[in-house]
């Protein structure tokens, strides 16, 4: 009798785990869940309709984890992708405890379908976090701003510039905002201390480049000009006040009289300052902690993605990743130099969002949406 007991209980359970129910859904797992739509397209070509019709579902159903692996991992995703997409995407369906097909249809040489998902989110959120890339923080955004003079008669602006940035992306990762003398002249006329740190350009770091230089006539010669040339250089950390370097370099040389000797001497002038002063960037803190934000009444996929989306543009916040989503309830890790009250008010102070403030506690942001 035991025996009898024993196998009437497992059969109605391997029927429930690998039949699929008349309405559609497939089951593969348990545990919360959360919506995402998602389409999935393939080319017919040679295969049958119903091969082209599996094809196009499996594809929607990795696109439905991709757009989910996208915010769990932040920013590190472009650099985690090749690993994730030959690894967990090998088989997306272990993550969607259900799905929906809203439609599906062939468009001429294509079979297309789009799939409502319910996604396990814990489980993949666990998942995914071996794949995090290390200290896959933005880049560092240095504003650049110079100013050239020469006695020649041709505009060089801009020449420094591009030479220092073209030298000091070498083996190093920056994202370079460039300007010139059109942007505010009094960067180069008050004390170093006193820049405008409070701009709003979302740089990190403000270098300041002058280079003047003229020719000289030392050299007896009718096939070649001699140039001088000089560059002051200073760099401060705009998010602490901290003057990082400051120093200037000269150099001469000899150039042929068809070249031009002034774009000559500010190209070499730009990428000596960039080889001389740039090491010194390379162990700048950029102050920083992770606050957690939690968004309450949030079950809607696309509401959270353009949230998230604005909230990891804001001008201070350097990564920023989806940490758990349960229910109606997201939490977010945000490696960011503001407080937790800045960054409620960087998230309310554009009205974008019907979201209110609830309270802040040491490393911790509640907000809700409104209904």
């Amino acid at each position: 009798m035991p025996k009898f007991k024993v196998t009437l209980f497992v059969l109605p359970v391997l029927v429930l785990l690998f039949s699929e129910p008349a309405s559609g859904f497939v089951l593969f797992g348990k545990g919360e869940t959360q919506e995402v739509f998602a389409e999935g397209m393939v080319r017919i070509g040679s295969k049958d309709e119903d091969s082209a019709r599996a094809l196009a579902l499996f594809d929607a159903q990795r696109n439905a984890v991709l757009k989910m692996a996208k915010l769990f991992c932040g920013s590190s995703f472009d650099k985690s992708r090749t690993k994730i997409e030959s690894s967990l995407l090998k088989t997306p369906q272990k993550y969607i405890k259900k799905h929906h097909i809203v439609e599906a249809q062939r468009l001429g040489e294509y079979y297309k379908t789009r799939i409502k998902a319910y996604l396990l989110t814990d489980k993949l959120g666990r998942d995914i976090k071996p794949f995090f890339v290390s200290a896959a923080l933005k880049k560092i955004k240095i504003l650049l701003i110079s100013r050239q003079s020469s006695d020649g008669k041709e505009s060089m602006d801009g020449i420094v510039a591009d030479a220092f940035e073209e030298e000091a992306q070498k083996g190093q990762s920056f994202d370079f905002l460039k300007t010139s003398t059109e942007m505010k002249e009094e960067f180069f006329s008050s004390d170093v201390m006193q820049y405008n740190l409070s701009h709003n350009s979302g740089a990190d770091i403000l270098i300041l480049l002058e280079a003047k230089a003229e020719r000289i006539d030392t050299l007896n010669s009718s096939n070649f000009y001699p140039f001088q040339g000089n560059i002051d250089f200073k760099a401060v950390n705009i998010r602490t006040g901290e003057l990082i370097k400051t120093g200037s370099l000269k150099t001469n040389i000899i150039v042929p009289k068809e070249e031009k000797g002034e774009r000559r001497i500010f190209t070499v002038l730009g990428k000596s300052a960039a080889s001389k002063f740039m090491p010194a960037l390379k162990n700048v803190s950029i102050s920083k902690t992770t606050v957690v934000l939690k968004l309450k009444r949030l079950s809607d996929y696309e509401k959270l993605k353009s949230f998230f989306n604005y909230t990891m543009a804001l001008e201070k916040v350097f990564d920023m990743k989806l940490a758990s989503w349960r229910g109606d309830e997201a939490t977010f890790e945000m490696d960011t130099s503001m407080s937790p009250e800045e960054v409620a008010s960087s998230v309310l102070r554009k009205n974008i969002f019907p979201v209110a403030f609830e309270k802040t506690e040491k490393n911790l942001v509640i907000m809700k949406f409104l209904k």
